[in-house]
C-alpha cells in the first residue's frame, strides 16, 4: 500500500482501505459452497412497471457478517509480533462473497404505498441482524437507480450518459495498455450498440498483434507503444459514434412476441432480439477454426448462441419467432441432421417453443 504522509491516520485507513488477506492455502483445503452469481440482465427484467425504488449501501460489508467461532482460528493470520484472530467474515476467503451476493441492495415496488411496506420489511431485517447502512448512499424513494454503470427504471435499462461522455473524451491511444482499456470499457456497453463487434474489430486486431506473446496485464501492456493506422483511427472514432447513439433496452413484456433475428458472413455474426419496445443486440467475429466452418454452420451459430445466452428473453410461455436468411436452416433442426456441431446446437434450441421463418437475403436488412 502507498501512503501520502509519514503516518497513517485512522480516517485514511477506515475510509480508503479494507483489510484482506492471502487465504490461498486455507482456500485449497476448503470445500467451496455452492452458489450462483447474480445475472444482471435476468434480474433487471423484474423492474418492469416498478414506479418506486430505493437503494442502500452496507459499508465494509464483509465485516458486517459475524464469523462462526469454530472457523475463526483457521482464518487467523500473523502480524508483527502477534496473531490476529478475526471474528468477522474475512475478504479473500473462498466463500466470503456468497454472503454478500445473496443479500439485497435494491428494493422496489409497483406503487408508492406498497413501496412503504417493502421498506418496512427491509428495515426490520436490518434491525434484526444489526446491519449498518451508509446514510449518504441511501435513497428511500427514487424513480430510477444507477447500478453497475447503468440507469434502471420501470421502462428499461439505459447506459450512463456520464460514462459515455467520458469514453468519448478519451484521446487516441498511444500504447497497448490504453487501447486495451478502451476496448474493455466499451465492451461493457455492447448490448446497447448495434454492429459493435464489426466496428471494433480493427482495434481488436491491433491489440492482438501488439500483445502477441506478451503479458496482457495493463502495467506490462502500457509499455508497448503502438501507432494506429488510418483505418484503425476511423474505427476508433466509429466506436465513439456508436457509443453516442447507444439505445435504451426495454424490459421484456409478457404480452409481447419475441423475435430473434440472426445473420452471419464469412468473418462475423450478429443477433438481435426485439419486441414491441426496444431490442437487445449482440455480435462477434469468427476466429481461429471458426473461420473454416461451412456456410450453414456459420449461419446456425448465432441462432444457437442467441438461445443459449439470451434464454431469459426467449424462454416464453407462447414461444418466440425466429428469422434467418438461410432457407436450409429450417432443416438443421430436423432429426436427420448429420453434423455433430449442428446436432448439439439443435439440442440447445430444442428446449424452446419457436416458429422459424425464412427471409430472403436481399430483404434481410436492419435499419440503423
Amino acid at each position: 500500500m502507498l501512503k501520502s504522509a509519514d503516518k497513517w491516520t485512522y480516517e485514511e485507513v477506515l475510509k480508503y482501505y479494507r483489510l484482506t488477506n492471502d487465504y490461498r492455502m486455507v482456500n485449497a483445503c476448503t470445500v467451496p459452497k455452492a452458489g450462483t452469481m447474480p445475472f444482471e440482465s435476468a434480474i433487471t427484467q423484474h423492474l418492469r412497471g416498478k414506479k418506486a425504488m430505493g437503494t442502500f449501501d452496507m459499508p465494509k460489508c464483509f465485516w458486517q457478517f459475524p464469523l462462526d467461532s469454530t472457523r475463526q482460528d483457521m482464518l487467523s493470520f500473523m502480524l508483527n509480533g502477534w496473531v490476529m484472530t478475526p471474528n468477522r467474515v474475512m475478504q479473500g476467503h473462498v466463500d466470503s462473497a456468497l454472503y454478500v451476493q445473496s443479500t439485497s441492495e435494491a428494493w422496489y415496488a409497483p406503487l408508492l404505498n406498497k413501496h412503504l411496506l417493502v421498506l418496512d420489511q427491509f428495515f426490520d431485517l436490518v434491525s434484526q441482524y444489526g446491519f449498518k447502512l451508509c446514510p449518504t448512499k441511501t435513497k428511500l424513494y427514487t424513480k430510477q437507480v444507477k447500478w453497475c454503470g447503468r440507469y434502471l427504471s420501470e421502462s428499461g435499462v439505459k447506459q450512463d450518459p456520464e460514462r459515455i461522455q467520458a469514453l468519448c473524451a478519451i484521446p487516441k491511444p498511444t500504447n497497448a495498455g490504453e487501447l486495451q482499456q478502451f476496448i474493455y470499457a466499451t465492451n461493457w456497453l455492447h448490448e446497447s450498440i448495434t454492429e459493435y463487434a464489426h466496428t471494433v474489430h480493427p482495434l481488436q486486431q491491433c491489440l492482438t498483434r501488439a500483445l502477441d506473446g506478451k503479458s496482457k496485464k495493463k502495467r506490462i501492456a502500457s509499455g508497448n507503444q503502438i501507432s494506429l493506422t488510418g483505418d484503425e483511427v476511423k474505427a476508433f472514432e466509429a466506436v465513439k459514434a456508436k457509443l453516442r447513439s447507444a439505445i435504451e433496452l426495454a424490459h421484456p413484456r409478457d404480452d409481447a412476441t419475441m423475435s430473434l433475428f440472426t445473420d452471419a458472413s464469412d468473418t462475423g455474426w450478429s443477433i438481435i432480439v426485439t419486441q414491441v419496445l426496444g431490442f437487445d443486440a449482440d455480435s462477434g467475429m469468427f476466429t481461429g477454426a471458426q473461420l473454416n466452418w461451412s456456410v450453414i454452420e456459420k449461419e446456425a451459430y448465432p441462432i444457437a448462441r442467441g438461445c443459449d445466452k439470451l434464454n431469459y428473453l426467449l424462454m416464453r410461455p407462447d414461444g418466440f419467432r425466429m428469422y434467418c436468411d438461410h432457407e436450409n436452416l429450417i432443416q438443421v433442426f430436423a432429426p436427420h441432421a448429420e453434423r455433430q456441431k449442428l446436432t448439439r446446437w439443435a439440442a440447445i434450441i430444442g428446449g424452446y417453443r419457436y416458429v422459424i421463418e425464412h427471409i430472403k437475403g436481399f430483404n434481410n436488412l436492419w435499419p440503423i
